[in-house]
């Protein structure tokens, strides 16, 4: 029976390419029978396949049931020493350990006389993830400090059946059912609560030797190669070794989920198949295969939703994601979040939660469906992480969570003719007024344009704050009484930003009837209770609802200059002239304004 779990062992780090010949290892032992079986295994591998492995056992003492955490320590001592492997052990810090730990010990108390009681009862500390992640973190150091590639832990098949039964009970997906892989990345877990230990040093056969040099900061790899290896078949193996383990009696403590599963509720479940374990494993396995080609199928799709990725910001196109199966669109836009930071999300090998590191769970995602259904206007949802999601017409944005853009109300009085900054918008308008001939070719042309464009009224002008197609500029730039938009002197493709697969243009240019204009001029952002009569149009509306009828993002909108003579406001930069100031046969002066921005708008 004992060449099983040596024959499983082999055989998942051969299939699965684990550990290679030759590399630097370092072994979580905890003293249990999982743990001290995979550390005799181990080295028996290594001997009789001649794997030239550098092993190396490592061992947290959490301190958290006083001598009987000592006593595991002490047992994994004399199992290295009887292997003659080198140990790490390290102590959770005594002054400066986690508040948990300390509330957990304290809550053992002390007897009516001062002393401590001598019961060792374990009591479940308040956090445990801080603990999982204490635990990580240790072994990510060690190996880091010995220069090892992997950490290997002790998971076993009844490990596997249990975390795929709990989560089913959580609530998951198939993400989830994936539970725990043969390897993975040995992510920096620890590190989003790092706990204090207080080494104490490398032991036995690493005494008197050089130390050895630092890791190098690649990655770590964490390896499971007891996934296929009943707890059965553990046991069976440390009989027939002569192998002792320690007990660890908050194992059987039924207020730790996991305990609960595996002494009431899996007992129950045998009753109604006797190989629940391994039906629950091959579920695992299934759902990881199901992931796989979810995986593929979003790396083939992502760049046909993705219009544009920044730093802190993604934008996929809604009509493409929607078209999309539903897992293979979540597999997308959760790859997007992750990327974005949302590191938090629920992991496959993660069953314990924290409230220090909030999931992403059913309701952000009911929230996102509706933001991908909704196609009115401009929606935002906030997404755990500070991440936000808004739906901005045919664009979904997701970004980590802006300060509050300000809302500029500060205006420029415009020197005409002249050149004029204005910070506050980081824009520029430059001024110009033309009379005589050159007018009256410029009013001439531009008739002329209108009418070929059939009376168009403009509403496809150049725009610095909304797409604009850029193979139909020239065409339809004919009705506003303006000259096509032009680029800054010196200006090439580059000066273009790409947005939803379109291009937005730096600069935008607008022709008025000077004669019409009875005042002087100023530019500024819109303010609450703004009318504009665009251009073509009989009444005036509230700028706002010019706005959402043109489906300007929201925060654009406080970024939007207008241009205003006395009261009346005759240009929206970008979109549209007013009515009134438009050219016509009887124009004698024209004044050209031309706007420029001088840096790519952040918003959307």
């Amino acid at each position: 029976m004992s060449t099983i779990l040596i024959e499983k062992l082999h055989t998942a780090l051969q299939k699965h390419a684990l550990l290679p010949r030759g590399g630097r290892i370092v072994v979580a032992v905890s003293g249990g029978a999982d743990s001290a079986a995979l550390l005799h295994a181990l080295a028996t591998v290594n001997r009789k396949h001649d794997m030239a492995w550098m092993l190396r056992a490592a061992h947290l003492n959490h301190g958290l049931r006083g001598r009987e955490s000592d006593d595991d320590e002490l047992f994994v001592r004399r199992l290295a020493l009887r292997l003659r492997l080198p140990l790490t052990v390290a102590r959770l810090g005594t002054a400066r350990t986690v508040a948990t730990a300390k509330s957990s010990r304290s809550r053992r108390g002390r007897d009516g006389g001062g002393r401590r009681r001598a019961d060792n009862k374990a009591h479940p500390p308040r956090d445990e993830a801080s603990l999982r992640s204490a635990r990580y973190s240790f072994l990510r150091d060690v190996a880091r400090r010995h220069a090892a590639g992997y950490v290997v832990t002790a998971h076993t098949l009844d490990d596997q059946a249990e975390t795929v039964l709990l989560r089913i009970i959580r609530g998951t997906g198939v993400r989830g059912l994936g539970a725990m892989r043969e390897e993975r990345p040995l992510a920096a877990d620890g590190d989003r609560s790092r706990v204090d230990v207080q080494a104490k040093g490398d032991t036995a056969h690493s005494r008197g030797k050089r130390p050895e040099r630092p890791a190098a900061r690649g990655e770590i790899r964490l390896v499971r190669p007891l996934l296929t290896v009943a707890r059965g078949e553990v046991l069976e193996y440390l009989k027939h070794e002569r192998l002792s383990y320690r007990e660890d009696s908050s194992n059987r403590d039924p207020r730790y989920a996991r305990n609960f599963v595996r002494h009431r509720l899996m007992p129950v479940l045998r009753k109604l198949n006797p190989n629940i374990t391994r039906a629950l494993a091959d579920l695992s396995a299934s759902a990881r295969k199901t992931e796989s080609f979810i995986d593929f199928a979003a790396t083939e799709a992502g760049p046909l939703v993705g219009a544009r990725r920044e730093e802190t910001r993604s934008l996929l196109k809604v009509c493409d994601l929607r078209a999309l199966p539903e897992p293979v669109r979540w597999a997308i836009i959760r790859r997007e979040l992750e990327r974005l930071g949302l590191r938090r999300m629920p992991r496959r090998d993660e069953d314990r939660r924290s409230e220090e590191m909030p999931e992403f769970t059913s309701v952000h995602a009911s929230g996102l469906e509706a933001l991908l259904a909704d196609s009115a206007g401009t929606k935002t949802i906030e997404l755990p992480g500070g991440i936000r999601a808004r739906r901005v017409y045919g664009l979904l944005s997701l970004e980590t969570s802006p300060a509050a853009p300000a809302h500029h109300s500060g205006s420029l009085i415009l020197t005409v003719p002249g050149h004029n900054q204005v910070p506050e918008l980081d824009v520029s308008v430059e001024a110009a007024v033309i009379s005589g001939v050159e007018a009256k070719r410029l009013v001439a042309t531009t008739l002329a344009r209108k009418a070929c464009a059939g009376g168009n009224d403009g509403s496809d002008t150049p725009s610095l704050d909304r797409p604009l197609r850029t193979s139909a500029m020239c065409s339809r730039n004919r009705m506003t009484g303006a000259t096509p938009a032009v680029r800054r002197p010196g200006a090439d493709s580059a000066d273009t930003e790409e947005g939803d697969g379109r291009r937005y243009m730096p600069a935008s240019v607008e022709c008025f009837d000077a004669d019409t204009l009875n005042g002087g001029l100023v530019v500024r952002t819109w303010l609450p209770g703004d009318r504009f009569r665009p251009l073509g149009q009989r009444h005036a509306k509230k700028l706002q609802d010019y706005f959402v009828d043109r489906k300007v993002p929201r925060d654009l909108r406080k970024k939007v200059p207008v241009v205003c003579c006395g009261s009346e406001i005759i240009w929206v930069v970008g979109h549209q002239i007013g009515d009134a100031v438009k050219l016509s046969r009887r124009t004698a002066r024209v004044l050209r304004l031309r706007c420029v921005r001088h840096s790519p708008h952040p918003a959307v």
